[in-house]
């Protein structure tokens, strides 16, 4: 296992994997050995593969990106009515309320008695 797994690392043979089938293992996979011709199919294989890798990660950081921007959007929002819930308590008024967080006074209404905590 460990020889299929780091192939691609080894630039000698270890000597826990010496003998025949080894031998044939190593004599396959000698890029060295390949036609200018599957040198170059070699070589577009690991681009294609390193770009398809690449695209993953992209793909992966715009989800995290996302993900994050949305976690802090919902924490604003929360703190916003956090805000609303103390002014109502103070009993302010909902133009006050509304030019303090930015809601509509129709959204302050339905936070109203209703705590979202």
């Amino acid at each position: 296992m460990y020889l299929l797994k780091n192939l691609s690392k080894l630039e000698d043979r270890p000597a826990a994997v010496q003998g025949e089938i080894f031998e044939k293992v190593f004599e396959l996979t000698d890029i060295k050995q390949l036609t200018k011709r599957d040198m170059g199919k070699y070589r577009k294989s690991v681009r294609d593969y390193y770009d398809v890798q690449d695209a993953m990660e992209c793909a992966r950081m715009e989800a995290r990106e996302e993900a994050l921007e949305e976690g802090v959007e919902k924490g604003i929002e929360k703190g916003k009515i956090l805000v609303i819930n103390k002014c109502l308590q103070k009993n302010m008024t909902i133009d006050d309320i509304a030019f303090i967080t930015g809601f509509s006074k129709e959204k302050i209404n339905n936070y109203s008695g209703n705590s979202m905590m």
